[in-house]
């Protein structure tokens, strides 16, 4: 019999693991599309099988696997920059610095909207983007609410 749910990294539906062989992993109760399991789940190098997610080594042969890459939102501005300017083919423009800033806040922005937790360090860069902490609700001032000094008079019948 075949459930059918969503993936969900990618929302594509899918069948379980032993239905059409359209699903792949478990993840959060539900299954993963091969594509998305495969691209959350380190290769080794040297044996080639899959790893959890966060192994730092080869749960069969015992290598180290490699550091994954960090998202947009993980990187601080002078790393985030580094990386487009090493993908450039060509002499970065004069705007490009700029440019690149403006398209790691909106990654930023985006992450915190997904609930992503955002590095400290990327915050130093990006100071105005903190998440809003919530403050607790405010005290009723003593205006609006009965002040009460000592104790009631005690009454004798």
């Amino acid at each position: 019999m075949k459930e059918l749910n969503n993936c969900p990294q990618c929302g594509k539906p899918t069948a379980d693991k032993f239905g059409d062989g359209g699903a792949f992993g478990l993840v959060h109760g539900q299954w993963e599309c091969r594509e998305c399991y495969v691209k959350t789940h380190p290769e080794c190098p040297k044996c080639k099988k899959l790893n959890y997610a966060t192994a730092k080594f080869c749960q069969h042969c015992g290598s180290q696997l490699p550091t994954p890459a960090k998202e947009p939102w993980q990187m601080t501005r002078e790393e985030f920059i580094a990386q487009a300017k090493a993908k450039l083919t060509k002499k970065p423009s004069v705007e490009f610095e700029s440019n690149a800033t403006i398209a790691q806040r909106s990654q930023i922005t985006k992450a915190f909207a997904e609930g992503k937790p955002v590095p400290p360090e990327v915050l130093k860069d990006y100071p105005n983007l903190r998440k809003p902490v919530q403050s607790p609700p405010s005290p009723l001032s003593s205006e609006s609410k009965p002040a009460i000094v000592g104790s009631l008079p005690i009454q004798n019948n």
